[in-house]
């Protein structure tokens, strides 16, 4: 007679081991400290090197990506109902901000009186706005979690209004260096036209290069002063050119 074999108990599977799970970027500690890692090149920096390395792209695009990761959240804590500011809704946000690094470090080479009101309010509004956007960025990095959360409310609560202050001060500036430019072009316009006259039609090679000059300068003064500026110009100067030919 057959003995039948023992049943064994059932097999209990073991556990499943789950799946971890997926890691979620800190966006905002990402964007920091490729802000600071970038940032810190910089250091040190004479005006030709800082202004060589300010138009980096990984420069301008890690500035750019910190800068609207910590507005945005500056924003949204203090004035969630409230339009942003202005400066924020610049296409040349992040130039606009990177030049605080130039006027802070080089008043000499920026302005040609960093004593005079405008450029003094200038140069104190970029030192405040440099200064409380580090002190942002520190704080996340500092925290426990790395977290735009845990950055303390006294660091934040005034910075919207630093953003305005700096583009406020910053545009005072080029309003009259604007002016000066569109003046200095024109000054050089006319400069050009009369040593022209003074060649002749016989140098056709000096009389090329003076054209040459002539429309890269106009090219400038239509990017400062628009079309209508160039167009009023050039009638002056057809003007000019048929009352001394009636002299």
């Amino acid at each position: 007679m057959k003995r039948s074999m023992p049943k064994l108990p059932n097999a209990t599977m073991p556990n499943t081991i789950p799946a971890p799970t997926a890691v979620v970027p800190n966006h905002v500690m990402v964007a920091v400290e490729n802000y600071l890692s970038e940032i810190q090149t910089i250091e040190g920096e004479t005006f030709e090197g800082l202004n060589l390395k300010l138009r980096m792209t990984p420069l301008l695009v890690a500035t750019k990506c910190c800068l609207e990761v910590l507005c945005d959240k500056v924003h949204d804590r203090h004035n969630p109902t409230g339009p942003v500011t202005t400066f924020r809704n610049e296409p040349k946000f992040t130039r606009i901000y990177l030049s605080s690094y130039f006027i802070t470090r080089f008043p000499a080479h920026i302005f040609s009186n960093p004593n005079g009101q405008i450029e003094t309010a200038l140069i104190e509004s970029s030192n405040q706005i440099l200064t409380e956007f580090r002190a942002i960025c520190d704080s996340v990095v500092q925290s426990a979690n790395h977290t735009f959360e845990e950055v303390p409310h006294e660091l934040t609560a005034g910075f919207e209004a630093t953003l305005d202050k700096y583009w406020v001060t910053f545009m005072a500036h080029k309003t009259p260096d604007k002016e000066r430019a569109i003046r200095d072009i024109k000054m050089a316009l006319f400069g050009l036209y009369d040593a022209m006259d003074q060649v002749g039609g016989e140098n056709q090679d000096v009389i090329a290069i003076f054209i040459t000059n002539i429309e890269k300068l106009q090219a400038k003064l239509a990017a400062y002063g628009g079309a209508q500026m160039l167009e009023d110009f050039k009638a002056g100067i057809r003007t000019r050119a048929v009352m001394i030919g009636a002299v």
